[in-house]
C-alpha cells in the first residue's frame, strides 16, 4: 500500500510513477502526452489522428484536413473551403476565394531572375499552360481573366513579355462575344497605346497581319478630336517601300474598293479627300501626253481622275 512508488490493486489495475513498457500494448482510453485516446482516435486539444490515416488539425472553423478516403488535402477558413490538393477529381489543385480573402494566389518576390509560376510540359503533348473561364451572368459580374500591373518606373519592364522562337503564334485571341476581342487604354500622351515592332523582310509578313473573314471591316478606327496634323490613323514610316500597300483580288460581280470615303462637316469647314504637304507636290504645269486614267466611284456614278505624262 502507499501512493508512491508503484500499486497493485485487486482489480488488476496497475499504477507506476515510471515504467518501460515493450512489447504489445492495446488501448482504447486515457491519455498520452496530452492525447485522450479514443476507440478509433488520438486527439490532442483540436488536433485529431484517425485509425483511418486521416488527420484533422480542427474538427470546425480554420483547419488542415488530410483525408484518407478521398487522398485529398483540404484548407478550410472560418468560412468554407478555400484550397483543396489531391488527384480526386479532375482538378488537381482548387483555389476558392471568400469574404476573407481577395488574392486566390500571391507570389512576392524578393530576389532577381525568378520565375513566379513556370510550367513545362514534355515534347508532342497537348498542353494549355493556362485556363481561365470566367461565368460573368449576373448583373452585377466583372472582372478581368487576367490582370496585370505594373507600377514601375522602368522604361523597358513589361506587364506581359511573350518569348516564341518556333513556327506559329505567339498569341492567339477566339471572341465569339458582343465586346471587343482586345481593348487597350492609355492615358499616358508620352506614349503609345500600342507599340509593335517587327523586324521582318518578307513582303508577304508585315508587322501587323489583319485577316478578315467575315463581312466586317478589318480595321475600324474611332478617334477624337486630332491636334495639329495628327489624325485617327497617323503613320510615320522611316523604311523604304510603301507606306500603304492595298493588295485586294476579288472575282465576283461585285465592285472592288481600295479606299472608301464618307466624310461629313456639320460646320463651315469643307471636306477634303486628301491633303498633301510634301514634296510629293510638283509645281509645273500638266504636259505630255494623257493616256492613263484613275477610275473613282461618287455616290453610284463612274467618274475618272485623268493622269498625264509629264
Amino acid at each position: 500500500s502507499g501512493t508512491l512508488g508503484w500499486q497493485l490493486s485487486h482489480d488488476g489495475i496497475i499504477r507506476a510513477v515510471g515504467a518501460i513498457l515493450s512489447g504489445t500494448i492495446t488501448a482504447t482510453a486515457g491519455t498520452i502526452g496530452g492525447f485522450t485516446i479514443g476507440a478509433t482516435t488520438i486527439t490532442g486539444s483540436t488536433l485529431v489522428l484517425d485509425s483511418t490515416g486521416s488527420i484533422k488539425t480542427a474538427t470546425t472553423g480554420q483547419r488542415v484536413v488530410i483525408d484518407s478516403l478521398d487522398n485529398v488535402i483540404h484548407i478550410y477558413d472560418s468560412v468554407a473551403e478555400v484550397l483543396k490538393l489531391g488527384t480526386a477529381t479532375a482538378t488537381a489543385i482548387t483555389i476558392v476565394t471568400n469574404s476573407n480573402n481577395t488574392d486566390g494566389i500571391k507570389i512576392t518576390s524578393a530576389t532577381t531572375a525568378t520565375l513566379g509560376m513556370r510550367m513545362d510540359s514534355s515534347s508532342n503533348v497537348v498542353f494549355n499552360g493556362l485556363r481561365i473561364a470566367l461565368t460573368n451572368t449576373g448583373t452585377s459580374n466583372s472582372g478581368y481573366g487576367i490582370y496585370v500591373e505594373n507600377d514601375g518606373g522602368a522604361a523597358s519592364s513589361y506587364c506581359i513579355d511573350i518569348l516564341k522562337v518556333t513556327a506559329g503564334h505567339a498569341l492567339r485571341i477566339n471572341n465569339s462575344g458582343t465586346g471587343n476581342a482586345i481593348n487597350i487604354t492609355s492615358t499616358n500622351n508620352a506614349s503609345a497605346a500600342l507599340s509593335i515592332t517587327a523586324n521582318v523582310t518578307s513582303s508577304v509578313n508585315g508587322a501587323v497581319i489583319i485577316d478578315s473573314s467575315g463581312s466586317g471591316s478589318c480595321l475600324y478606327l474611332l478617334g477624337g478630336v486630332p491636334v495639329g496634323n495628327t489624325g485617327v490613323f497617323n503613320i510615320n514610316a522611316a523604311n523604304e517601300g510603301d507606306v500603304v500597300n492595298i493588295v485586294h483580288s476579288n472575282n465576283s460581280a461585285n465592285s472592288v474598293i481600295g479606299i472608301h470615303m464618307s466624310m461629313t462637316n456639320a460646320g463651315v469647314g469643307l471636306e477634303f479627300a486628301f491633303r498633301f504637304d510634301g514634296s510629293e507636290v510638283v509645281s509645273a504645269i500638266v504636259g505630255g501626253t494623257q493616256d492613263r486614267k484613275i477610275r473613282v466611284l461618287v455616290g453610284s456614278t463612274t467618274y475618272f481622275i485623268p493622269c498625264y505624262t509629264a
